[in-house]
């Protein structure tokens, strides 16, 4: 929105990396206040990653989240090795 984009997507929200990176960092013994560092700034990278990418290629907002959902997902997948969170 700072850069004239609006972003609208329809897919589940972003934030579900971040909450992954959290709960495997709980799982592997780490204390709550750095879980809640790396979600705050996993989150903080891809949408700087997303405003970077959509304002300086001038693509679509929602293209740009779109792809970098897809990407954060899989990243999510292979760093957790496919593990649900519980």
């Amino acid at each position: 929105m700072i850069v004239g984009g609006r972003d609208r997507h329809l897919r589940r929200p972003h934030g579900r990396p971040g909450r992954r990176v959290a709960a495997t960092l709980l799982e592997r013994g780490a204390g709550p206040l750095a879980a809640v560092a790396a979600a705050l700034t996993t989150g903080a990278a891809v949408g700087l990653f997303n405003g970077t990418l959509a304002n300086a290629f001038r693509i679509p907002p929602f293209i740009v989240t779109l792809g970098s959902f897809s990407m954060a997902e899989g990243l999510t997948l292979v760093w957790t090795r496919g593990a649900s969170v519980r």
